[in-house]
């Protein structure tokens, strides 16, 4: 945990390739003495600094590589965890849509195998961001942008019940924003 340590010194500076060589270190320490949690934490520290940093090319590898890790581990909520960060990464960073919507579709599933609602609605809201601000080329039609935005009202109001059943009032109410968004988007009053 030592290294773990210095590389939180190294963050709060601001040294980031400094950060990052010390998590790498961390990381490889915490996989030989197969610590599969510390090395999984220092992974999520490494995709951060990627990310930070401006190369998501490497956050989404990190991410991909926690992934495993927690699918080797039998762990699918932290599967589905790291999952959802790939999705977000792909959002933020206007990268592959097609890679993020699989990776959101797959965190659905394994949040619905291990009958986590909460889990699977939070990722269902991730999915519906995909759709409707996924971008076309110059070719992309009005229609197959409509049909996008329904599919992102489809499975927000999927989200949302799953929100009202679970009587999560926060959950809900973001289900009603990301609404809002793509209501907005069609140039629609929500």
């Amino acid at each position: 945990r030592g290294r773990r340590q210095v590389a939180d010194v190294h963050i709060a500076a601001r040294r980031f390739p400094e950060a990052l060589a010390a998590a790498t270190a961390a990381s490889t320490l915490f996989q030989q003495a197969g610590d599969v949690r510390g090395a999984a934490d220092v992974m999520q520290m490494m995709s951060s600094l990627h990310a930070t940093m401006g190369k998501d090319k490497e956050a989404s590898q990190m991410y991909m590589d926690q992934r495993m890790l927690y699918k080797a581990a039998g762990w699918k909520e932290e599967e589905a965890a790291a999952l959802l960060y790939i999705a977000r990464l792909h959002i933020d960073g206007g990268a592959d849509s097609k890679e993020a919507t699989k990776a959101a579709k797959e965190a659905i599933a394994l949040y619905q195998r291990v009958q986590d609602k909460a889990g699977e609605a939070n990722a269902m809201l991730v999915l519906a961001s995909l759709h409707w601000q996924a971008k076309g080329g110059q070719s992309d039609l009005r229609t197959v942008k409509a049909a996008r935005q329904a599919e992102a009202l489809r499975t927000v109001n999927q989200a949302r019940d799953i929100f009202k059943a679970l009587e999560d009032p926060q959950g809900e109410a973001q289900a009603l924003q990301a609404a809002a968004e793509v209501h907005l988007a069609q140039g629609v009053p929500a």
